[in-house]
């Protein structure tokens, strides 16, 4: 989309996916449903741009964009949904300039079904009379550089978009497939799941369960830095100078709290001395931030562990 905000703020003409509006009424009911048909009419039909502050031929007009960048976006995902019963956020606004002059720019991705309003979009006119910007049961698409009712063939066009999409999604997998070693497992993740960039090891969620497959190498010198000395050193760097915390504290946490079961805290080395996380570090001293006798009470259970 990057390329597009490039294209649209050179634009000399409103386009398929680049709008212009000269100004917008953030408090104006009318301007919401006419903004509402564009968003809608472009994200059936492929995603685009809309830029507030330009003229028909992408000159600044000098609109002041600050009530609509400061606007909440769940407010108009709101106002989306109450014309189309549909949570649409797919849609980001930025600011940007254009000869010295502040823009913004909402830039709009693909809907891959496309979003049937469900309520019409009318407003007041002058004379009390009504105007609607669409009516119920209406599919708004792109035609050109005007949003209007769509067709059999956008439709076809929107289904097609979407098919071509999952198709060239499956190929890419397949084609990792058919480039993996033969000695290659194919494991299934959930979406959630993110790939570490370029291959390398990243920070993820440290999971308890000892039966959880590890995905990836992880580098523990990272995760983990610090060993006991350097501990010691990060805890007093934040707890009161009056409290003494030192190796036994240490030894008496570990095995007060069972810290050996919690490798988001810890990791041992095949050769070498424990590791810990920063992560235990804040454990530590939100712990004692929690109850001043943290440590006292530790010493206690491992005392009585012991004997």
């Amino acid at each position: 989309m990057d390329k597009l905000i490039d294209k649209a703020l050179v634009a000399i003409r409103e386009t398929k996916n680049i709008e212009f509006k000269s100004e917008f009424d953030t408090t104006s009911n009318q301007d919401w449903c006419e903004i509402i048909k564009d968003i809608i009419a472009m994200a059936n039909s492929g995603g685009g741009v809309i830029i507030f502050g330009l003229d028909d031929v992408g000159s600044p007009t000098g609109y002041d964009p600050s009530p609509l960048l400061a606007y909440d976006g769940a407010d108009i995902i709101n106002k989306i949904d109450k014309y189309t019963a549909t949570k649409f956020a797919d849609f980001d606004i930025v600011e940007k300039a254009k000869e010295g002059h502040r823009l913004a720019v909402m830039v709009i991705r693909n809907s891959p079904i496309p979003i049937v309003f469900k309520k019409p979009g009318t407003y007041s006119i002058e004379g009390n009379k009504q105007k609607t910007s669409f009516k119920e049961g209406s599919v708004y698409f792109r035609h050109g550089a005007i949003s209007a009712p769509g067709t059999t063939n956008d439709l076809e066009k929107s289904f097609k978009r979407e098919l071509d999409r999952v198709r060239k999604s499956w190929l890419q997998d397949i084609g990792k497939i058919v480039k993996a070693p033969s000695e290659s497992q194919i494991v299934v993740v959930p979406k959630s799941v993110q790939q570490s960039a370029g291959g390398a090891a990243a920070l993820v969620r440290l999971t308890t369960d000892p039966n959880a497959p590890v995905i990836g190498n992880i580098d523990f010198d990272q995760t983990h830095p610090y060993r006991q000395k350097e501990l010691i050193r990060e805890v007093k760097k934040r707890i009161p100078e009056d409290v003494v915390f030192n190796s036994y504290d240490v030894t008496s946490i570990w095995y007060a709290h069972n810290i050996g079961d919690h490798p988001e805290f810890m990791h041992q080395p095949k050769f070498g001395s424990t590791q810990y996380s920063p992560a235990f570090v804040d454990w530590i001293v939100e712990s004692l931030r929690n109850n001043r006798k943290f440590f006292k009470e530790a010493r206690e259970k491992h005392y009585k562990l012991k004997h």
